[in-house]
This record gives C-alpha cells, sequence and structure tokens, in this order.
C-alpha cells in the first residue's frame, strides 16, 4: 500500500501511527507534518479483459498495434499466455491511452520481458526438413481411406473436416517448396506432417495384412514418411505449442506402438501430454476458446494416457483433479460429442475404467473400492457384448481386447496365489480371468478367420502372450486345468502362427514379427518348467 508516514518518521525510518499528530511527534511536542500526495489514490483505471488485452497485435505493414478479427484462431501459439507481469505494464498502457497509438506513443505488445539476459546468439528453432521425395499420388485415397477406416475410428485424433480437406488437397508432394517458404510456412509444413504419418500408418497396416511378403518399396517409403514428420515436430515442438502439434504427437505415439517401441512411445506421449498441458486443454476457460474437434484431441489423449499406461503398467500423466473441462458423459449411450465417434466414445469408457484400476494398483492400502471397480467393468463387459459396433471386426476387436486387458489388469494378480507367491486377492476373482480369457481367446481366432491376426494392432501379441501365461498358472495350480490347457494351446498356436511369416526385405530374410518367437520360447520354457515339476513331485511318491 502507499505510505501515509509523518515527514518526521520518513525521514527517520520510523514507524509511524499516521494520525494528526502521530505518536511520536506528540510525545515529543514537535510539529507533525504529513506530505500531501502526488497521486489521487481514488484514481480508478479503466478495466479489460484478457480478451481485450490478447486481441491486440502487432501490424506487420507499420509496426503499430491494430485490432485483430475476433474469429482468427492461429493454428501455432508461440510460448505461453501473458503472464501478470505483462499484464500489469498492458493494463496501465491501456488505461491511460484507451488502446490509441500516436506517433509518440507505442503500446508495448503482450511478450515475456526480461525473459533472458542476452541477447546474443538465441538457440534458434532447427531448420523444417525438405519434403520427401516419395510418389504417393495414387496411393493418397487408399491410405486415407485406411486411416479412417481403421484408425482414426478407434480414437478421433483427426477431426471428419480435417481428413475430408486432404481428401481434395492431394498429397503434400503437389505443394510446391519454394512457395512453402513464402506463405504461411508453419501451417503448410506441420500439415504436411500430419499428412505423412497418416501414410506411414496406413502403410503398416496395408502391408503387415498381406499374406504373402512384404513390398519393401512401400516399407521404405513408411520409413521415410515417418522420419521425416518426427523431424517437423520436434522442431515445431521446440518453440510452439498448438492442438495440431498435440495430434501429431498423438499419431508418432501410436505409430511407435505398432512398431513395438516400448521407451519411445513413453516419450512421444510424453510430449503430447507435456504439450496439452502447457497450453491448458485440461483447463475448462482455456478449453472453451477451443472448437469442438480441439475439445475431442483432448479426450483422445486421455484415452490414450490411460490405456497405454495399462499396457505400458505405468502411472497415468493426467490426474482428474487436473481435469476441469467437463467429462462427457460416459455412462450413457449419449456419445454424440463434437468431433467424437461412437468408437471414441466406447474407448472412452473403458479409458475411464482403466484409469481407476491404474490409481487403485497405486495405493498402498487398497480399500474395498475394488468391489465397486469390480462391479461397473461386469456392467460395462455386458454392455460392449450387447452392442452394435457397426464397424470393422478389426476395429471391434481391438476394443474388446482393450476392454479385457483392463479387466485382467485388475484381476490378473490373484494368478500369483497360483505360482507360489501369496497376493492378498480380496475382491479378485479366477472365473472372471478364465472368462476373460476365453473371450480374448475367441476374438483372436476371429481376427485370424479373417486374415487380420496379422495386422499391427497393437495388443494382438501381448494378448497372445497374457493367454498363455495366465493359462499355465492355472495349470501350475491345478485349478480349471481342462480349459487352461485348450487355451495354452491356442496361445501358443497362434504365436507360431504369426511366427512363420517371413519377408525378404532388401535381399535378407527377416521374420515380420520378431516377438512372436520370442512369445513362443517363452511359453515353451513355461510348459517345460510345468513338466520338470510335475515328474520331480512324481519321482517324490511311493511306489
Amino acid at each position: 500500500r502507499v505510505s501515509s508516514a509523518c515527514k518526521r518518521c520518513r525521514s527517520m525510518k520510523l514507524k509511524c501511527t499516521e494520525k494528526k499528530p502521530c505518536s511520536r511527534c506528540e510525545s515529543h511536542n514537535i510539529d507533525c507534518q504529513y506530505v500531501k500526495p502526488d497521486i489521487d489514490l481514488n484514481f480508478t483505471p479503466t478495466h479489460y479483459t484478457r480478451s481485450q488485452i490478447e486481441n491486440v497485435v502487432l501490424s506487420p505493414s507499420n509496426g503499430l498495434l491494430k485490432k485483430r478479427n475476433a474469429s482468427h484462431k492461429p493454428q501455432i501459439r508461440q510460448g505461453a499466455s501473458l503472464k501478470c507481469l505483462d499484464a500489469v505494464l498492458l493494463n496501465l498502457c491501456y488505461s491511460n491511452s484507451g488502446i490509441s497509438n500516436s506517433n509518440d506513443f507505442k503500446i508495448p505488445r503482450g511478450q515475456h520481458y526480461g525473459w533472458n539476459m542476452s541477447g546474443v546468439a538465441y538457440i534458434k528453432t532447427p531448420p523444417y526438413p525438405p519434403l520427401p521425395s516419395v510418389n504417393l499420388d495414387n496411393h493418397h485415397l487408399t491410405l486415407l481411406n485406411i486411416f479412417i477406416e481403421e484408425v482414426n475410428s478407434l480414437y478421433s485424433i483427426l477431426s471428419r473436416d480435417f481428413l475430408d480437406y486432404l481428401k481434395i488437397s492431394g498429397p503434400p508432394q503437389s505443394i510446391n517448396i519454394e512457395k512453402l517458404n513464402s506463405e504461411n510456412t508453419n501451417k503448410r509444413v506441420l500439415l504436411s506432417a500430419l499428412t505423412h504419418l497418416i501414410y506411414a500408418i496406413s502403410i503398416r497396416h496395408q502391408e503387415f495384412c498381406k499374406i504373402d511378403s512384404l513390398d519393401a518399396n512401400f516399407i521404405d517409403i513408411e520409413i521415410i514418411c515417418f522420419e521425416y514428420a518426427y523431424q517437423v515436430l520436434s522442431s515445431f515442438s521446440f518453440s510452439y505449442t498448438s492442438v495440431d502439434i498435440v495430434r501429431g504427437w498423438l499419431l508418432i505415439t501410436l505409430y511407435l506402438r505398432m512398431t513395438n517401441r516400448q521407451k519411445s512411445v513413453q516419450y512421444a506421449l510424453g510430449q503430447a501430454n507435456l504439450t496439452a498441458k502447457a497450453m491448458g486443454m485440461n483447463l475448462k476457460k482455456i478449453n472453451e476458446r477451443l472448437g469442438s474437434d480441439e475439445f475431442s484431441v483432448f479426450w483422445s489423449l486421455y484415452i490414450f494416457d490411460n490405456l497405454y499406461s495399462v499396457q505400458l503398467r505405468v502411472s497415468v500423466f493426467w490426474s482428474h483433479d487436473q481435469i476441469k473441462i467437463p467429462f462427457p458423459n460416459t455412462y450413457t449411450e449419449n456419445y454424440k460429442r463434437p468431433g467424437f465417434s461412437f468408437i471414441s466414445f466406447v474407448m472412452l469408457r473403458i479409458s475411464c475404467l482403466a484409469h481407476r484400476v491404474i490409481v487403485f494398483r497405486e495405493k498402498i492400502d487398497p480399500d474395498f473400492e475394488i468391489f465397486e471397480i469390480s462391479n461397473d467393468l461386469i456392467e460395462l463387459g455386458d454392455w460392449l457384448k450387447n452392442l452394435d459396433f457397426n464397424c470393422l471386426m478389426l476395429v471391434k476387436a481391438q476394443v474388446m481386447i482393450s476392454f479385457y486387458d483392463v479387466v485382467l489388469t485388475l484381476h490378473g494378480p490373484a494368478l500369483l496365489n497360483l505360482t507360489g507367491r501369496f497376493y492378498p486377492n480380496l475382491g479378485l476373482s479366477l472365473d472372471i480371468i478364465l472368462d476373460s480369457l476365453k473371450e480374448t481367446s475367441k476374438i483372436l481366432n476371429e481376427l485370424k478367420s479373417i486374415n487380420s491376426l496379422q495386422s499391427p494392432c497393437p495388443m494382438v501379441l501381448n494378448m497372445i502372450f497374457t493367454l498363455g501365461s495366465f493359462s499355465l498358472a492355472f495349470m501350475n495350480g491345478g485349478i480349471y486345468v481342462e480349459d487352461a490347457e485348450s487355451l495354452y494351446s491356442n496361445a501358443l498356436s497362434l504365436a507360431l502362427y504369426l511366427n512363420q511369416f517371413e519377408d525378404n526385405i532388401n535381399n535378407h530374410h527377416l521374420g515380420r514379427f520378431r516377438m512372436a518367437k520370442e512369445v513362443v520360447w517363452a511359453l515353451n520354457q513355461g510348459h517345460s518348467s510345468l513338466m520338470l515339476r510335475f515328474d520331480r513331485q512324481l519321482k517324490t511318491l511311493p511306489s
């Protein structure tokens, strides 16, 4: 507050009672005098809202400030929003000038003044890589349709309007590079990166679903497309934040998940989460300024965060305390959220329960919440079984596999009691585990029957291993042995089926699913350990 001490107390830097006379002057019988303030303490400046402050930008032609169109939504935002110190100065200038400029007065623009100490040798944004010289003109629509039907329907990462625009605009290679450098470079380069990520993901789906050998040329194009897009996103993330950058990192996460790069998946998903948090996409007042497509991107990110945390057995990034925007109603069939497909809504319901399972598992002293979570999973499972998905079998299979993975994550630890290790199984059910394994086995067999088991679905091989290893645990404990033997045989058969695929890439015969060979070996080792144990026990019995 403004000090109103008397002259004597102020000169001696003593505390003043600010009375007339003050106690010190009165005790010394001195004339107590006060200085008349130079400012009007009752002055009330004109206040402007944050949107008014942020709605003023530099005119590139004359360097002066002018109002921008309120409907303008920049694709890329540099740095963070205005902080308190910037707002104080701007509000002061606006109050005294009425948002006007003259020849002798210019309102400063909002930025982080004094952010660093030096203006010498700034670290600049890494340069954008040149467009890759790949020709996909004849495959553009085919690859887009694969992405729309087999990938985007699950997560709604990209809006339908955006994908329709890509169909009309054609491949990025048709854009002149020189034109890119002169007309809205950032927006066009980012659009090109997203398109190349679509190509990489769709080529992976197209080629890996083949029964015969892969096309080596297409695999090379896939790698080129991904590397180009990854470099672009890395360059943009150095200096900018935008919803499209979040989309890009989600697509990178998905591609790396299909190629079984576990640590890389965590890095890419972390980039998407950090960018969204820097933008405040989880905050209601920020999210209200975003369009409906951007609203759905955050929930796509939420799906990735929770389901991948279950798959990777890591903690979630977003706690529900951090999310201030209203959750879509996930317990009714009112799924018509803006830009969000029906299948994505189903995945969101599964991811909400996945979040609860992860948080519950991280508790030091689990409480009776497990019964509530288990009942909600049973309710969701019944809803899914009676649901008309109206989509490709491959898409439906991924939804159901994701669901059963969450169920097995919750109840799976009960099997530790069948392997010689004690685990408190209050609320856990071996019957639910067995039923989930049977349903998973059925789904995997259906995929094989339509020649889609070899598609690059992230969870297929992982669930085959889970099916086999959990079945061995049942056999080891002597529970549901007949069912367990059947499930184990099916898991081993599916792993051997994937292990038989070999492709000639650059004159080298390579296994298409190299991890399938390891799964076969691990399951055989588990089975051999059972045989050794049973043989040892039989020898100890009296003859």
